[in-house]
Parts: structure tokens; C-alpha cells; sequence
């Protein structure tokens, strides 16, 4: 029938029963179905009843061999949540999960080639509003893999440069390089300096004329970039004294020293004072949020369990969740999971059509071959009538 503009023809399944649990489905064979064992599809398409809304589940048979079981690789529930590889969807923040099966990773993404605009982001991410009592939602939380005998892996690994619009915040803050004196072998690490100010380091070498006098040039932006200057001199290879003759002025200060043609390393410390730095100031004592309170960025360190880690206090039941998955993938990793990856349920569960029937294998259908004419007289394929 036509329908144009319209919901078409549409097959509809009825379980009359009803009630929460119950279910109707479509199950798909590719394969003569087998009488060895309790007898479940190749694939199924299940609509459960959850209360007036029905989840929608895709199963599969577990490969290996016929009526092996089915296992759940997906749902999408009655409120829009979408899980892969995972079916407790229930009391969960996500709308959209995915667990990893064994030797897979969760989520690949790559953004598409951006013809005149520059390449496409692989993934876009923005947390959600709240009302004026609380923070906003984050945009991404990522955790480290944890290992049952090596380290943990990183929360977040980015090859290439890093561009980070706010305040980036870390309990320390290093490089890594290659060692110079063994790179194939050795990791060099440096920490930053930290300061209880928004500062700016700037150094140099200067030498004084005949009169004892250098004049040290400073970028053009500097005045404007910075203010409350400390300066700090050192003579090298000498013994005499320098000391600050100007201060800065005019993007420029000057050196004096009571030898002539002294070498002197120099050395200024200033205080940022650009919009954005006055507009963000650094407070350095801060009062934790209330969800906080009573937790720790590293509970370990004071004797406390992880569980009083401070997201346990930001989303305690994601990471509960967490806790949870990690337990279940163990055991999947240790063969405690029946075969089963875990994050998935498995069922021999029969349908009413399937009990009691030993499906004996059907002869291949006839073909019914068309009488096509020449390709020089070949009509259109819409007018084409089988003999």
C-alpha cells in the first residue's frame, strides 16, 4: 500500500498477556536451527515491558556454536538510555554507555575531513546546566584503568599540543622527555615552580660598558603584561658588585657595577596583571564545596579508603557504578564469567513458537529464474514482468 507522507505498513506483535517483564521479539537464524541443547536464536530483537514503556534489546548467539546462548550487546531503554555491552541501565546519569569487550576499546572517534573549514572535531562534549545552588555538570570525566599487578594507566593521553582556554589545575605539574644521555632507555622529569602569586620569570646576561653602565631591553608588551617588579643580579667571573641603576620604564631598566666590563646575570620576577589574570585572580585558600567536605584528592594519603576520594562525594553512585565494572571486568578477565564478557546477561530464554518444535531442516526454495532479454533490448527493471 501507499502511504506518502505517512506511516506505511507496519507489522505489529501482541503478547497479551502483558505486564512488566513481558516481551515480544524477533528472531533471526542464519543458520538451520540445531536440536542439541535448548535452543536459542542466532539474533533477537526484544521489546520488554517496563512499566507502560517497553526497552528495546539486541542479543546475540554466543559464537563458537549453535544454541550457545544468547548474550545482550545492546539496549536502548524506554527513556532514550542506550547501553552497549551493558544492561544495568537503571539509576544510571548516562544516556549513552558503553563497556568495552574484551581487547576493545569503549569508543573510537574521528572527526571528518573539513573541506575550506579545517578539519572536524572527533568529539564535542558539554556538561549540563544546574540551577544556582550547585555547579554545573562536567564536561568530560575521565578515569585511569587500574591493573591488578602493574601501574594505572592515564585518565587522559594526547598526542600533540594542548590548548586549555581556563585554569588548568594539577596536583603537580612536570615535564617528560626522552633522557638526553640515554633516550632509548630513560625518562627525564622536571617539576615546574609553583608560587603563591599569578608570576612571570625573565632572565638574561648582560655586560657593562667602560662606565660601569648596561641597559637591559625589554619586550614592548612587558608593562603591560606585568607589574610589581623584583629584581635579582649576579657578577660572573669577577669579583665586584651590580646592582638595579632604573627600574623599569619605558620597557627598558638598567645595570650598574663598580668594575668596568662585568659580566652580570640578571633576573626579574613580576606579577601578572592582564585582564584575564585580574579578571581570575588566584585565591589560594579555598573552602571546599559542600559535596566535598570530608573528602580528599588523595584519600590514601591520610589513611582514608577510596571511597572517600573527593568524587565519591561529587557523583557517588557513577562512581560506584565504576567500582562496580572494574569487579565484573576481573573476573571476565580471570574466566569467572561463564564466557560471558561482562556488562552483558545471557539466556536460553525459548519462545512460545520454539517449544516442542525440532525444526527439521527445509529443502533449498526453487529458483525461479527470469527469461531476461538482450541487454540491446533490455527494458527499464521497473517494467520488467516476470513470464
Amino acid at each position: 500500500m501507499g502511504a506518502s507522507g505517512k506511516l506505511g505498513p507496519v507489522l505489529t506483535l501482541t503478547n497479551s498477556g502483558g505486564g512488566i517483564g513481558a516481551s515480544a521479539a524477533v528472531d533471526f537464524n542464519s543458520y538451520g536451527p540445531s536440536t542439541n541443547g535448548t535452543y536459542n536464536p542466532a539474533a533477537r530483537i526484544d521489546a520488554l515491558d517496563d512499566n507502560w514503556g517497553d526497552d528495546i534489546i539486541f542479543y546475540s548467539n554466543i559464537q563458537g556454536a549453535p544454541n550457545h546462548g544468547l548474550q545482550e550487546n545492546m539496549v536502548i531503554s524506554a527513556d532514550g538510555q542506550i547501553g552497549i555491552n551493558f544492561d544495568d541501565l537503571a539509576g544510571t546519569e548516562e544516556q549513552f554507555i558503553v563497556y568495552g569487550a574484551t581487547g576493545n576499546a569503549a569508543v573510537a572517534g574521528m572527526g571528518g575531513y573539513g573541506s575550506g573549514q579545517g578539519g572536524l572535531p572527533g568529539a564535542l562534549f558539554e556538561g549540563g546546566g544546574a540551577d544556582s545552588t550547585d555547579s554545573g555538570g562536567d564536561g568530560l570525566d575521565a578515569y585511569a584503568g587500574e591493573s591488578t599487578g602493574g601501574s594505572t594507566g592515564f585518565a587522559g593521553l594526547f598526542y600533540g599540543d594542548v590548548l586549555v582556554s581556563g585554569t588548568l589545575t594539577a596536583g603537580a605539574k612536570n615535564f617528560k622527555i626522552d633522557d638526553p644521555i640515554d633516550p632509548a632507555n630513560k625518562y627525564l622529569y622536571h617539576a615546574s615552580v609553583e608560587s603563591s602569586e599569578m608570576m612571570d620569570i625573565y632572565i638574561g646576561n648582560v655586560i657593562t660598558d667602560e662606565l660601569g653602565l648596561a641597559t637591559v631591553k625589554l619586550p614592548d608588551w612587558f608593562e603591560a603584561e606585568n607589574t610589581d617588579f623584583r629584581y635579582q643580579l649576579t657578577v660572573i667571573g669577577r669579583k665586584a658588585q651590580a646592582w638595579v641603576a632604573e627600574e623599569v620604564n619605558h620597557e627598558q631598566f638598567k645595570i650598574a657595577s663598580d668594575a668596568t666590563n662585568t659580566k652580570v646575570s640578571w633576573q626579574i620576577t613580576a606579577v601578572r596583571r592582564d585582564v584575564y589574570a585580574v579578571a581570575n585572580p588566584l585565591i589560594i585558600e579555598q573552602e571546599k564545596p559542600q559535596r566535598e567536605r570530608g573528602y580528599y584528592m588523595h584519600p590514601e594519603l591520610y589513611g582514608q579508603p577510596e571511597e572517600k576520594q573527593t568524587e565519591w562525594g561529587r557523583h557517588p553512585r557513577e562512581m560506584q557504578r565504576m567500582k562496580e565494572l572494574r569487579k565484573r571486568q576481573q573476573l571476565a578477565a580471570q574466566g569467572k564469567d561463564d564466557g560471558v564478557q561482562a556488562g552483558r546477561t545471557l539466556s536460553h530464554d525459548q519462545p512460545a513458537s520454539a517449544v516442542d518444535n525440532h525444526f527439521p531442516t527445509l529443502p533449498s526454495p526453487a529458483v525461479n529464474h527470469l527469461s531476461l532479454p538482450a541487454v540491446s533490448a533490455m527494458k527499464p527493471i521497473a517494467e520488467i514482468k516476470q513470464p
